[in-house]
């Protein structure tokens, strides 16, 4: 029997579990079984349902012990790497700036294989002596069902949270999304730079040419009992404020604190008209790659993981420069005091967002068919399956 292993967060919303879900499903052809492991299930957090068997750590390694050839998979940082006896170990971590926190690249050493889902993070763990294969993640690309946004509860910065029904309205409200709307998908935490992204946004409302459009931000917080009044009105009072510091009449933003299933978040995604990507630093960034795969629009940086699949002349990037920053109430609390991230240049993101909604028509179309081009390329499957081939190999030959 040939078995897949697959530790990780398996059933969340977050990047991981996405990517965990992708690459099994990528590799589970090749395989008689897959199992899962969940490190980080929490009945508090979003779910989505992982596509195979879930069992105990002991149970998968009695699982691997018995199977002719067995992978298994740490999806995760290397503090949660595991070898299991007798199968093939590899770990596979998505990282965001230039270095590991101390010991984790001495848990990455004894793993048969590290997997780097971009250039970025395998030149990171070279760095410390850890040999990585650059194995990209094969994103899944969305499947929208149906026109406009899908149905939700969104809140209105715009609004006085003392009036009736406070800041929320009905996404089915929304008009024109497709057409005026540009999306930030991103969890609060720090590198993700929210609240700079608002700075900027509002710097581009300034503007005759932006009056008609309206940024919705689908975030969520990291830790999920944070009360959503008191997630919502933490950005509420941050968009008032800068209002009164610009000058500004409407900010038009949108927050999207509530929960979405995988064809939701695809409908949300196809029913704007535009992506933005305001992060420090990112591992890969899969919203990105799925508005790329749609042929929507993205306005990035072209730093970390975001730099293997952006063109080099893509219109819509903006500059951005290095700069070490150590995170205040970080709540992840897990990066390198002197880590070095990528911080926008002074009005950057409001000056590409002019370029984005000012261009013609042709020239948008011709720059997302570009980066869809190299994003199917960078994202292909092929890397994925010739690296679980050379494992199998390996292990046969040594098993001889």
């Amino acid at each position: 029997m040939r078995l897949l292993v697959v530790r990780g967060d398996l059933q969340s919303s977050s990047g991981y579990s996405a990517a965990a879900r992708d690459y099994t499903t990528a590799l589970a052809g090749r395989f008689d079984r897959v199992v899962g492991v969940d490190l980080h299930f929490s009945p508090a957090r979003p779910f989505q349902p992982f596509p195979h068997s879930l069992v105990s750590d002991a149970e998968a390694r009695s699982l691997a012990g018995r199977a002719d050839f067995a992978l298994a998979l740490s999806l995760t940082t290397p503090d949660g790497y595991a070898r299991y006896p007798g199968a093939v170990n590899v770990g596979l971590t998505f990282w965001e700036t230039d270095r590991l926190p101390p010991g984790w690249a001495e848990q990455a050493r004894p793993m048969d294989a590290v997997w780097a889902p971009s250039t970025h993070t395998r030149a990171v763990f070279e760095a410390e002596g850890v040999p990585a294969a650059v194995v990209p993640w094969p994103v899944r690309a969305p499947i929208p069902r149906g026109p406009g946004l899908p149905d939700g509860e969104v809140h209105d910065l715009d609004r006085r949270s003392w009036l009736p029904g406070g800041t929320r309205i009905n996404s089915c409200g929304i008009a024109e999304s497709e057409q005026h709307a540009i999306l930030c998908v991103a969890q609060d935490v720090p590198r993700k730079a929210l609240l700079l992204l608002l700075a900027e946004w509002l710097e581009f409302k300034r503007l005759p040419e932006a009056a008609p459009w309206r940024l919705i931000l689908k975030t969520a917080p990291a830790d999920p009992a944070t009360p959503q009044r008191r997630f919502v009105e933490h950005f509420r009072r941050h968009v008032q404020a800068l209002r009164r510091q610009l000058g500004v009449r409407r900010a038009d933003v949108l927050l999207w604190a509530g929960r979405l299933g995988e064809s939701d978040f695809d409908r949300l995604l196809a029913g704007c008209f535009a992506v933005v990507v305001p992060s420090l630093g990112e591992g890969f960034c899969g919203p990105a790659v799925q508005a790329i795969l749609l042929g929507k629009p993205l306005l990035a940086p072209r730093h970390t993981a975001l730099a293997d699949y952006l063109p080099a002349d893509h219109p819509y990037t903006y500059a951005s420069r290095p700069a070490i920053l150590r995170f205040v109430r970080d709540p992840l609390g897990i990066y390198p005091p002197s880590s070095t991230w990528h911080v926008p240049a002074p009005h950057a993101i409001a000056k590409g967002l002019i370029r984005l909604v000012t261009d013609a028509p042709a020239e948008r179309a011709a720059a997302c068919h570009r980066a869809r081009e190299r994003c199917q390329r960078w994202c292909d499957v092929g890397p994925l399956l010739a690296e679980v081939t050379r494992l199998q190999s390996r292990r046969l030959r040594l098993s001889v």
